[in-house]
């Protein structure tokens, strides 16, 4: 078995809890649960530089550790984070001001049906964002803007937590039971459906 090697330690000085992260080829977002900041990152060259810190607990105000148990970033910089306590999913956009790079929240997401315990996101190549909405059983679409576009559930989706899209076309689940689910997506006219594989 390969241990493989370590080839970078990113460390603060802080001690704290980091219980999500997120990546895409140029930039990591890692929740610190401990003072409710998505600490943002450059990963180009190997190298961890601080972009900037994005001040979360402000827009879901509460504190709770549930906070950024899962985050997401598209390929086009966008953050999704999600909030157990307040059932709610945020978006940060990033901005440029003076040649620093700062975040705004764009949106805080409740959908056209409650969420209820969100947890794992991914993105498709078009930009839709899935959310795993656990305790409803389900998997909510929000359009590549942050707007409810359709929820689907399956008698196998039970408590969904984790989740990635495998080739476009593919979502993979992981489940509170302890079991991995896949979906077969397909995309008509804007909408999604999906069927077990």
């Amino acid at each position: 078995m390969n241990d493989g090697t370590l080839v970078k330690r990113l460390e603060h000085g802080v001690s704290c809890w980091w219980p999500g992260l997120a990546t895409n080829t140029k930039t990591l977002v890692v929740c610190n649960s401990n003072d409710k900041l998505l600490h943002v990152f450059d990963i180009l060259d190997g190298k961890f530089s601080i972009l900037t810190k994005i001040d979360a607990k402000v827009i879901f105000q509460v504190n709770s550790p549930s906070f950024g148990k899962f985050v997401h970033i598209t390929c086009d910089n966008i953050i999704y984070v999600s909030c157990q306590s307040s059932n709610t999913v945020a978006s940060f956009r990033p901005t440029t001001s003076h040649r620093k790079c700062q975040y705004k929240c764009d949106k805080v997401h409740f959908c056209n049906t409650a969420l209820k315990t969100p947890n794992g996101m991914t993105s498709d190549s078009s930009g839709h964002i899935f959310v795993s909405d656990s305790e409803n059983d389900r998997i909510v679409v929000l359009s590549p803007q942050g707007d409810y576009v359709t929820m689907f559930s399956n008698p196998a989706l039970h408590l969904p937590k984790a989740i990635t899209m495998l080739d476009n076309d593919r979502l993979i689940v992981s489940q509170s039971n302890g079991t991995i689910v896949m979906y077969s997506l397909s995309i008509n006219l804007g909408e999604k459906t999906c069927s077990l594989l």
